[in-house]
């Protein structure tokens, strides 16, 4: 006999490799396994051992095989808690969950979880959500809350002028990740300001006087022009000097602080008109100028250092120029500009026409009526929208109106006049400037800032599908001057409005995107359950059972309105999600 079995009390058992007999010598059991009342083990021709009364082990026990049992099984755990598997592959204790919470598994380990309330499904998050935010689609499928925010105003300082006209002149630096703004501040003179923008404020450098001082024309009929040659890394103005002749010159930022180039003359006679643009693909910028009532002439300018160089002035003829700003855009789909503008002819008709650079030339395309009767003082705006690679052209003709262009070698083909569905009526400011816009690459469209003349400015994201036109729900800021600017800043995907003397940032979303609204908290790049249209979510508060709730301007939650809601209350904390068309 290889090993031995104890007695019953000393419960010892070691190295086991007997013979039947010798097995059952112990505690009277026989050797055909008869059983016997006090027998404590018996086991079978194949040396298989049985346990036939309590078997009670005071240290740890560790099987090699399956462990069967014909009776209970005790182990101590606490009501409703339950046995799973954890990390380290062994036995744990899973603690059961609050009231009405089910079991649910992340496709590794168990937790309980609130009950669903229907109509789910599982996304991607681009940025934290907390269970009950409104959400939508981001451009590569996954979600993020919705939501539409506007910051605080941030005052320009150093006298920027709180009368006048014009948008204020505003461009993106994409190197530096800041913005520029010019403005006709202390003594008339041309000033320069840095702005950083985090969290959807704005922290602006020292302004830098330029020591030029800006003719009326630039500083009360918006001759005043910014853009950002991102070739040299440099910013170009163009305006009017107080000697009402065509200047231009270079800005560069470092860090905060904005340096001047040296001035050039663009235009050497009386200008009442003046405006730059950026070429990107032949990295050149173009100056369009004119005097009274006089034909446009254009003027390619390349930036060595903080200098430009000029070339030849050319006279593109046609209508004469009425003497309010003009608005200029690159269609970058087919290199060329689009110039739109008012004429000086008794119905003051708005014009349009393309503008090509080649060399250190330029050369216009044919004119065309963009509208046969605008009024004197209303200017109309154009940009370019690459989502459709063609250029929206905004303007009132007996209300807003828009226009699509199309660029065929150098000529314009238009689409239908058609107009704009905006919530309110927009006002013009001084000389006219009804409209600006910048493209939201994010939205996949343009947004369209507009003064309504009650001490707020509107901001609207618009989208295009073929011709037609869809509009999301408008941000309204309280600006208070009727000159608008807006650029978009793609590094805190954000807009910068601006106006004679402040600015703010503002975060349009694209009602489009709608999906419905969080039913759990999810971390950034994590995936997650939205309650989606059909649905009910319950994971809202302070909700009046009966009233429709929507997408907010300043916060994440939910707010009571009758304006494009997406649900109704059915409790103080669910809310059923309605098909809507937003």
């Amino acid at each position: 006999m290889a090993g031995y079995i104890g007695s019953k009390s000393s419960g010892i058992i070691s190295g086991i490799d007997a013979s039947i007999a010798e097995l059952n010598l112990n505690d009277k059991a026989s050797a055909n396994g008869t059983t016997e009342a006090n027998k404590v083990l018996t086991a079978d021709a194949n040396k298989d051992v049985t346990a036939i009364r309590n078997l009670t082990a005071t240290g740890d026990v560790a099987a090699g095989g399956a462990i069967t049992a014909t009776g209970t099984v005790t182990r101590a755990l606490t009501r409703g808690s339950i046995d799973v598997g954890n990390s380290s592959g062994v036995s744990s204790a899973l603690a059961k969950g609050a009231a009405g919470t089910v079991l649910t598994s992340d496709g590794t380990d168990l937790s309980f979880v609130e009950a669903s309330a229907g109509g789910e499904a599982t996304f991607t998050a681009t940025g934290a959500i907390t269970a009950g935010n409104p959400v939508g689609f981001n451009a590569n499928g996954t979600i993020s809350a919705m939501q539409q925010i506007s910051g605080s105003a941030a005052a320009l300082g150093s006298g920027a002028s709180s009368t006048g006209g014009g948008r204020q002149p505003m461009a993106y630096d994409t190197a530096a990740d800041k913005y520029l703004h010019v403005f006709s501040g202390t003594n008339d003179n041309l000033f320069a300001r840095v702005g950083t923008i985090s969290n959807l404020g704005i922290t602006f450098g020292t302004a830098v006087d330029s020591g030029t001082t800006l003719s009326a024309f630039a500083r009360t009929r918006g001759e005043l022009h910014l853009v950002y040659d991102d070739n040299a890394g440099k910013f170009v103005v163009s305006y009017c000097k107080s000697d009402d002749k065509g200047y231009a010159r270079t800005i560069t930022i470092s860090g905060t602080t904005p340096s001047f180039g040296t001035e050039i003359n663009v235009r050497n006679s009386t200008t009442y008109h003046t405006e730059v643009g950026y070429d990107s693909n032949a990295n050149k910028v173009l100056f369009l100028n004119t005097g009274n009532q006089d034909s446009l002439r254009g003027r390619v300018g390349t930036i060595s250092g903080t200098d430009i160089s000029l070339g030849t002035e050319v006279d593109f003829g046609g209508s004469a120029m009425y003497p309010v700003p003009g608005s200029l855009t690159f269609d970058s789909n087919v290199n060329k500009f689009i110039f739109v503008y008012g004429t000086s002819s008794a119905a003051r008709p708005y014009n349009a026409r393309t503008m090509t650079i080649s060399g250190t030339s330029v050369s216009a395309g044919s004119e065309v009526t963009l509208a046969s009767s605008g009024e004197s003082n209303l200017v109309p705006y154009v940009i370019f929208d690459p989502s459709i690679n063609k250029a929206v052209a905004l303007f009132m003709e007996n209300g807003p109106k828009f226009r699509l262009l199309t660029i065929s070698g150098t000529s314009l083909t238009q689409g239908t006049t058609t107009a704009i569905p905006f919530t309110t009526t927009p006002v013009s400011g001084i000389n006219g400037e009804i409209f600006s816009s910048c493209v939201d690459p994010d939205t996949a469209g343009i947004v369209i800032c507009y003064s309504t003349g009650t001490a707020e400015t509107r901001i609207t994201p618009a989208k295009f599908s073929g011709v037609n036109m869809t509009l999301s729900s408008e941000i309204v800021v309280s600006l208070t001057k009727k000159q608008n600017g807006i650029i978009y800043d793609p590094d805190e995907d954000a807009c910068i409005v601006s106006t004679l003397d402040e600015a703010h940032v503002v975060k349009p979303i694209t009602r489009a995107a709608y999906v419905g609204v969080a039913s759990e908290s999810i971390s950034n790049g994590a995936t997650g359950k939205v309650t989606i249209i059909g649905g009910i979510n319950a994971n809202q508060s302070g909700l009046s059972a009966g009233s429709q709730y929507g997408i907010p301007e300043t916060s994440t939650s939910l707010v009571a309105t009758d304006t494009n809601p997406i649900g109704i209350a059915i409790s103080s904390t669910e809310i059923y999600l309605r098909a809507v068309s937003l």
